[in-house]
């Protein structure tokens, strides 16, 4: 599955916030976003802070060695990218992160149904795996 970004869980986690950011940025400018807005880079930042605060513990507590963490993934002629898709085994987890919200509005949770079902009636790769 492509993404701007995608590394093993264990690699992630040991990588330093700098990095996965000029991986982004990299991948954005090969997409063709040749202009890279400073909110998108701040959002960046914060995910990676989350994810890694969150996932170390996954490394820790569970054999996730071979789980995947791929950031920026596009949807293919729909012009969307989700912001976070692990993939642990069989089963993908999809998250979208609101910067700075203060509550799960309700087209923020539609957002990301519509991204699983993006996930799962386009994607070859993802047919027959559970998306949570």
């Amino acid at each position: 599955m492509p993404a701007f970004s995608r590394s093993t869980l264990r690699a992630f986690v040991s990588d330093h916030e700098d990095q996965v950011v000029g991986r982004l940025t990299a991948g954005a400018s090969c997409a063709g976003f040749f202009q890279q807005v400073h909110a998108q880079t701040a959002a960046w930042q914060v995910q990676i802070r989350v994810l890694k605060r969150c996932l170390e513990h996954l490394i820790l507590e569970h054999d996730a060695g071979s789980w995947q963490v791929l950031l920026e993934y596009p949807i293919p002629r729909r012009g969307k990218r989700i912001d976070t898709v692990i993939i642990a085994g069989t089963v993908l987890i999809v998250l979208e992160f609101k910067c700075g919200a203060k509550e799960y509005a309700r087209d923020s949770v539609a957002q990301v149904e519509d991204y699983c079902l993006d996930l799962s009636d386009f994607h070859k790769e993802t047919s027959g795996r559970p998306i949570v």
